[in-house]
């Protein structure tokens, strides 16, 4: 923390106490929060130690209440989500803009395409009639993935299947993709399944810890530091592995079928790989800002919701780059009339 606000000159901005009497305060520790508080309050004099201060005169949580309810939220006062929306509408762009946009972020994957991916067979087993692939794809230095595959008796297309659970859990779904004739890849990208951080879910403490400023946040947080971009990372191994598909022999035109967080890597995969002729999304909702404009707790999925936003686009923008025409959306009615939209 100290290095960030280096970086923005404001070392005098940040205090910090590391102890090891937990979550406390007392002794040292309020007399260096009463010192800070001075400072920022325009107090002077010195703070009275904490062995000499009367406990028996602190006031009570109401006397120190700033407002009447206790909470500024409630009363009113600003919040992140509500800055972060006003913060949008600063930034606003026009049409032509996020068009302009959207081109560049996909031109990242641009070198991807038709690029020889490194790729080893595993494992081969059958699930009845269809025959089974377990594979290991390298869609750059140093990074190995796993996905599975499956190849029905008269393949009629491929399908390319996408959620941010583990792939070992979406067999029936992936069984179902294949019975329909689709050779089916079903793969774990980065920080997905396989690879994803270990979590812990001991109680429902343990759970939101985890999702708000655990492993799972850390997901998300972690590119961001290093100036990567997590959405476009997992498109890149989706580019990667339909090369993989095409040098396994299978020329048909692929389709990207995604759920969840995995509906908006397909939808940008879609957008950067043309060879991709259509986009199912399912679990996805209609707009992103929509929901960020709602007073909903939404707070670790950086770069699903906000990362979106501060581009200054949303998903109905992503839906018409694409055209409207090869994206299908599971249920329709989730997207009212959007899929009659021209494309841009």
């Amino acid at each position: 923390a100290r290095r960030f606000y280096r970086l923005l000159k404001a070392d005098d901005r940040i205090g910090m106490i590391v102890s090891k009497k937990g979550h406390t305060y007392e002794g040292a520790e309020i007399e260096r929060v009463a010192r800070w508080f001075n400072r920022w309050l325009g107090r002077s004099g010195p703070v009275m130690p904490w062995k000499e201060m009367d406990r028996s005169s602190i006031p009570s949580e109401n006397e120190c209440r700033v407002v009447k309810s206790g909470s500024i939220y409630g009363e009113g006062g600003p919040q992140p989500r509500t800055i972060f929306v006003a913060h949008l509408r600063s930034r606003a762009k026009t049409g032509p803009q996020k068009r302009a946009r959207i081109a560049q972020l996909v031109e990242a994957v641009r070198p991807l395409k038709n690029a020889r991916v490194r790729w080893e067979e595993l494992d081969g087993y059958r699930v009845g009639a269809l025959e089974g692939k377990r594979i290991i794809f390298s869609p750059e230095r140093k990074l190995m993935l796993p996905a599975e595959i499956l190849i029905p008796p008269k393949p009629r297309g491929v399908m390319i299947l996408l959620d941010e659970v583990g792939r070992m859990t979406q067999l029936e779904w992936a069984i179902q993709a294949a019975h329909a004739g689709y050779v089916t890849v079903y793969p774990d990208l980065r920080w997905w399944g396989e690879t994803s951080a270990a979590e812990s879910w001991e109680d429902w403490e343990n759970w939101v810890q985890n999702v708000y400023a655990g492993r799972r946040a850390q997901t998300f947080w972690a590119p961001q530091l290093v100036g990567r971009h997590l959405i476009l990372d997992r498109v890149k191994d989706v580019v990667a592995l339909l090369n993989v598909v095409k040098q396994m022999g299978f020329s048909e035109k692929p389709n990207v079928w995604g759920r969840r967080g995995g509906a908006l890597v397909g939808l940008w995969a879609g957008i950067a790989d043309r060879r991709i002729a259509r986009v199912f999304l399912e679990d996805l909702p209609c707009s992103y800002l929509d929901i960020v404009k709602r007073d909903q707790p939404v707070g670790w999925m950086d770069h699903l919701f906000f990362g979106l936003l501060r581009e200054g686009l949303d998903l109905p923008d992503l839906v018409r780059f694409m055209g409207a025409g090869k994206v299908k959306v599971k249920p329709p009615a989730v997207w009212p009339s959007l899929l009659s939209r021209n494309p841009p």
